[in-house]
């Protein structure tokens, strides 16, 4: 495989950690899910915050089809209570797309009330790092809409670059993306966002590159974000050692994401290069061959 050539440092934002063995001859996965936050819809006021603190730890018993799952610091605004739940038992299906998936109607711990909660993991692998995509949401109280949103996920597609002036067009499912999020580190109230390229071209005959733009910010919904720069700086290297590279500035950046579906978004690098690609979940041939 292409990917497993690649040995990703954003992997460890996903994260998680996780462990698979054997009881009494049942196949069980214990996973921690701790890098993630919590997009909180205030239906009564029509507000939408952004909320840290929360962690799920899961218990998948694949022999039995079953999971234990615990939600830990739950709150439905950073000055709120925090409180936590036990979701017990409760039965899990795989789908077509091979995510477990889990729905239950209601559970509460006296305190608070979780009801319409829907919990899906896609499993990933990227080499040998699992690269999951979890789709969680559910209901507080009645009031709130909450949207749990992974700190880091990665996304594949077609990229398609025109050189600006002509009819040149290439075409490429060759790079890929992942997009980070930090909630603690806010510009206008907009937590900061990173998109990574990963295989990067936009013609023929140019090199792969790996690529950054590291000075994003994002507004989120419970449904998505939107992510727009005028201007961005593009770097090489690494987080902890970035070079950048002014010869590809990018310009004109507009990102919208979909939880539910994946990314598109369009820029225009270097001047003369305007790239558009629309990304999912499902690693593609070119990235997989």
């Amino acid at each position: 495989m292409r990917i497993a050539k690649l040995f990703l440092t954003a992997v460890i934002l996903l994260g998680l950690t996780s462990c698979l063995g054997d009881s009494d001859n049942e196949q069980i996965e214990k996973e921690r899910i701790y890098q993630i936050f919590n997009v909180v819809e205030d239906t009564q006021k029509g507000t939408t915050e952004i909320v840290t603190g929360v962690a799920y730890q899961m218990e998948v018993n694949f022999t039995n089809m079953t999971m234990n799952l615990s939600i830990s610091g739950l709150q439905v605004s950073q000055s709120a209570p925090a409180y936590n739940l036990e979701i017990q038992n409760v039965n899990f299906q795989i789908n077509k797309q091979g995510e477990i998936v889990v729905n239950v109607p209601s559970v509460s711990n006296g305190a608070v009330t979780v009801s319409d909660f829907k919990f899906k993991k896609r499993m990933r692998s990227m080499g040998m790092e699992g690269i999951p995509v979890y789709d969680i949401t559910y209901i507080v109280n009645g009031s709130y809409n909450v949207r749990s949103v992974q700190m880091s996920t990665f996304y594949f597609g077609q990229t398609e670059t025109t050189i600006i002036g002509t009819e040149s067009l290439f075409k490429t499912d060759e790079t890929f993306y992942c997009v980070t999020f930090d909630p603690t580190v806010r510009k206008d109230g907009k937590p900061q966002a990173r998109l990574f390229m990963y295989n990067a071209k936009f013609a023929p005959k140019m090199p792969e590159m790996n690529l950054m733009l590291l000075e994003l910010y994002a507004d989120f919904t419970v449904d998505g974000f939107t992510i727009k720069a005028d201007e961005a700086s593009v770097y090489t290297g690494t987080v902890q050692n970035p070079k950048e590279e002014p010869d590809y500035a990018v310009t004109d950046f507009d990102m919208i994401g979909k939880f539910s579906t994946g990314v598109e978004f369009e820029y225009t690098a270097a001047g003369r290069f305007h790239s558009s690609a629309k990304c999912g979940y499902d690693f593609t041939d070119g990235v997989l061959n």
